[in-house]
């Protein structure tokens, strides 16, 4: 089983725990746009040479998955876009798309926000989308640049926005944080101190 399908069902408790607490009392009704065509049922990412195919419809399931908050989609379609979408991200090798784990988790550990479990996703497909561009365009990029972090973090305040669309009460004490430091020019500095830390354990 993947990293990304031992997660599933721990995604779906969180969503129905956090209606469970008087969630449901402010949420909106939101549509999410249809699934993205070409999804398999099930899928084998061990042979390398059959990544490149699945390269497109991989990066659409990655933005449908970015403008959804998971409680307005099909949980079974939004389980298989997920995990679809991120075990090719890791699966990939040419180019790498590697995940820089304190980013995450210092979102995810935000003990406030109840949809940190969902970031990495969106950090990872944000990046993934970046670092196949650069690679692309024939730019040397390092996987851990700057550039290629700050597109994870807007990937992870997309995801946000699409969840605040439907719970107008998210709040992400970290998620603002990066914000205001990236407005004020000192994101990069404070990245570099948090790419440092050893992070806690997590789940994503």
């Amino acid at each position: 089983m993947t990293t990304a399908a031992r997660i599933g069902a721990l995604v779906l408790v969180g969503v129905l725990a956090g209606c469970g607490v008087g969630q449901g009392k402010h949420l909106r009704a939101v549509t999410p746009a249809p699934l993205p065509e070409g999804i398999p049922k099930t899928w084998d990412f061990s042979d390398p040479q059959a990544l490149p195919q699945h390269r497109n419809t991989a990066m659409a399931a990655c933005a449908w998955y970015l403008d959804v908050a998971p409680a307005t989609a099909d949980s079974k379609d939004w389980i298989r876009a997920r995990d679809y979408a991120l075990d090719w991200i890791e699966a990939m090798r040419e180019p790498a798309l590697p995940v820089t784990q304190p980013i995450v988790a210092y979102i995810a550990t935000d003990r406030r926000f109840m949809y940190g479990a969902y970031m990495r996703g969106a950090y990872q497909c944000a990046k993934a989308e970046y670092l196949l561009r650069m690679h692309d365009a024939d730019i040397a990029t390092r996987p851990d640049a700057f550039a290629a972090e700050l597109a994870g973090i807007e990937g992870m305040h997309r995801l946000f926005r699409a969840i605040q669309a439907w719970d107008p009460k998210a709040y992400s004490k970290r998620l603002r944080k990066y914000a205001r430091k990236h407005k004020r020019g000192k994101l990069e500095a404070f990245l570099v101190k948090v790419m440092g830390r050893k992070p806690p354990r997590q789940r994503r």
